[in-house]
C-alpha cells in the first residue's frame, strides 16, 4: 500500500489513507486482518496484493470486516479472490463480523454459501 506501515509487537498496520487501513495481527494458529474503510474499486487492487502472501503465513486467514465502511461489487470479488486463492493452497479463509451492508451484499449477490462468514466477532 501507499501510506505508512507500521510495526508493533506481532501487529502491522497498512494504511493507504485516512480512510482505508488494515492492520494484521500474526497468532500462532491464524493470521488475523482488521479492515477499516471502504473495500471498493478503489482499494480492492491493493487489498488482494497486500493480503495473498498473508495466505503463506498460517492455514487460517480471519478478516475482521466489523469496522468495514461500504462495500462494491469490486470489493466483494476481491474476497471472493481471495478465498479462491486460499482454496488453491489448502488454506482457510474466515470472513469475521461483515456489517450489514455486506451481509446484504452477500445475500443478493447469493455469495455467501461461497465464502465462510462467521457473522459475529469472537
Amino acid at each position: 500500500m501507499d501510506g505508512p506501515v507500521s510495526i508493533v509487537g506481532s501487529s502491522v498496520s497498512l494504511e493507504r489513507d485516512e480512510q482505508f487501513s488494515m492492520t494484521m495481527c500474526l497468532e500462532e494458529d491464524a493470521v488475523h486482518l482488521r479492515v477499516s474503510g471502504d473495500l471498493d474499486l478503489v482499494t480492492s487492487a491493493e487489498f488482494i496484493r497486500c493480503t495473498e502472501p498473508l495466505l503463506s503465513l498460517r492455514s487460517l486467514l480471519v478478516i475482521d470486516m466489523s469496522d468495514a465502511g461500504f462495500v462494491d461489487s469490486e470489493g466483494l470479488e476481491a474476497l471472493l479472490e481471495l478465498n479462491q486463492a486460499g482454496v488453491a493452497c489448502h488454506r482457510e479463509v474466515v470472513i469475521q463480523s461483515p456489517n450489514p451492508q455486506l451481509r446484504r451484499l452477500l445475500e443478493l449477490t447469493q455469495t455467501a454459501t461461497l465464502l465462510k462468514v462467521n457473522p459475529s466477532t469472537p
